[in-house]
């Protein structure tokens, strides 16, 4: 049976969402599940979620183009933020919370821009594409982040002419949507809690290599 035949993950189960790029796996996240259907999948990442990242000779997390190690980090930010990626699209959406507790409110809407998710055996790959929108609560201003790194990116050849477009087109895009208040840009989204039984998410074993 094909990887992309397999049948759908249900809520609560363990996936690795993985960054590759050129043939090297830049970056592993552990997620839960929370939805996954044809049309789209939603994914959380509990606090204290395993991560792996690109890291120097002493094991601490760097940001670098190059990967010649990955060291595992615990997920400590945004307060357990869930992620709504629909199906076949450029990007993904994460709810990003002020803290975890129940006094939390939501801090701003991250748009993560990317190629369409591929099915694995561990979960999901994607390339990461660097640069990223970022939309205040009241969904009324949003700005790009990462844009100077972008357009090194771009001129150093990293990221094409027609996929740079593509980018940028499917961000501007997507802050319309949020802009008018469309999914996932909605109050039940932003207020939005996970089922108590799920358990942490784990990294299974060889998700490194391809």
């Amino acid at each position: 049976m094909l990887v992309e035949d397999a049948e759908p993950f249900v809520p609560g189960d363990s996936v690795a969402i993985r960054d590759v790029r050129g043939g090297v796996v830049r970056a592993v996240s552990a997620a839960v599940v929370v939805e996954h259907s044809p049309e789209r999948l939603v994914t959380w990442i509990p606090l204290g979620s395993p991560l792996l990242l690109p890291g120097d000779v002493h094991g601490q997390p760097v940001k670098t183009e190059r990967v010649d190690r990955l060291t595992e980090v615990s997920w400590n930010s945004w307060g357990g933020p869930a992620f709504v990626w629909p199906q076949g699209g450029w990007h993904s959406v994460r709810a990003s919370w002020t803290d975890a507790g129940p006094d939390r409110s939501l801090d701003h809407w991250y748009v993560n821009l990317h190629t369409p998710l591929r099915r694995t055996s561990f979960g999901f790959d994607l390339e990461d594409l660097i640069l990223d929108v970022i939309v205040k609560p009241d969904l009324r201003s949003w700005s790009w982040k990462d844009e100077a790194e972008f357009d090194e990116a771009c001129a150093d050849g990293i990221v094409e002419p027609d996929l740079a477009k593509i980018v940028r087109d499917t961000g501007t895009r997507v802050a319309g949507d949020a802009e008018r208040g469309s999914e996932p840009f909605t109050e039940a989204w932003a207020t939005w809690r996970p089922d108590p039984s799920w358990q942490l998410p784990t990294l299974p074993r060889g998700c490194t290599l391809l």
